[in-house]
C-alpha cells in the first residue's frame, strides 16, 4: 500500500511538474504573441504615418497645381488686356504686352510639370513605404509562425516521452 501510494505521490509530482512546465510555455507563447501585436501595430503606425507624409506631398502638389492655374487665369487676362488695347489703337503698349505671353505660358507649364511629378513622386513614395511595411509585417508573422510549430512540435513530443500512470 505504502509503495502504490508513493508511486502515485510521484506520479503527481510529475504532473505537476509537467503543468508547471506547460503554463510557463503558454506564458511564453503568449508574451510573443503580444509582443507580435505590438510589432503590427508599430508597422500599422509607421504606415499610417507614410500616408500622411504622402497626404502632405499631395496637397503640396495641390498649392503648386493651383498656382500654374493662377498664372493661366493671369495669361487670360494678359491676353485680354492685350486685346483690348489694341482695340484702343495703343499698339506700342500692345507690343509690350504681347511679349511678355510667351513668358508667362513658359512659367504655366513649368508649373504644372513641377505639380504633376511631385504628386507622382508622393504616390511612388507611399507605394514603397507600404511595400516595405508589408514585407516587414510578413516576414516577423512567418517567423513567429515558425516558431509557435517549433514549440508546439516540442511540447508534443516532450508530452510523448512522458510515461502514463
Amino acid at each position: 500500500m505504502n509503495n502504490e501510494l508513493d508511486l502515485a505521490l510521484e506520479t503527481i509530482a510529475k504532473m505537476h511538474k509537467e503543468i508547471e512546465h506547460l503554463r510557463e510555455e503558454y506564458r511564453i507563447a503568449n508574451k510573443r504573441y503580444m509582443d507580435d501585436l505590438d510589432l503590427i501595430r508599430e508597422h500599422a503606425l509607421h504606415a499610417e504615418q507614410a500616408a500622411e507624409r504622402a497626404d502632405e506631398r499631395v496637397k503640396e502638389a495641390a498649392i503648386m497645381a493651383a498656382d500654374a492655374t493662377g498664372l493661366a487665369a493671369r495669361t487670360v487676362e494678359i491676353a485680354a488686356k492685350c486685346a483690348k488695347n489694341q482695340a484702343d489703337a495703343m499698339g506700342f503698349a500692345l507690343l509690350e504686352e504681347v511679349k511678355l505671353i510667351p513668358g508667362f505660358l513658359e512659367v504655366v507649364k513649368a508649373h504644372i510639370a513641377v505639380a504633376a511629378k511631385n504628386a507622382l513622386d508622393a504616390q511612388i513614395d507611399v507605394a514603397r513605404e507600404i511595400k516595405l511595411v508589408a514585407e516587414m509585417a510578413a516576414t516577423v508573422i512567418a517567423d513567429r509562425a515558425v516558431k509557435a510549430a517549433e514549440t508546439e512540435a516540442a511540447i508534443i513530443m516532450e508530452s510523448q516521452n512522458t510515461k502514463p500512470i
